[in-house]
């Protein structure tokens, strides 16, 4: 898997979380368990698992915002 595909999923994962409360706790689970993959990934190739972590802590950190712009352009 490429980083275009890590950042590609990572942004459709933090757009359906910032609407849905189930995919948002999901969300969480995700991360968990996707930082324990990244961190076996490491070494095999450490820039593509460091871009993983950068994607989904940025991602983590973007859904309230995300969500609240959603909110206020649908509610």
């Amino acid at each position: 898997m490429s980083w275009e595909w890590i950042v590609g999923w990572v942004a459709l994962l933090v757009i359906g979380a910032s609407v849905s409360r189930i995919l948002r706790r999901a969300v969480w689970a995700f991360a968990v368990v996707a930082g324990l993959l990244l961190l076996l990934h490491w070494n095999e190739d450490p820039g593509e698992a460091a871009t993983g972590f950068a994607v989904l802590g940025g991602g983590l950190v973007a859904m309230r915002p995300m969500r609240r712009l959603m909110m206020g352009l649908v509610g």
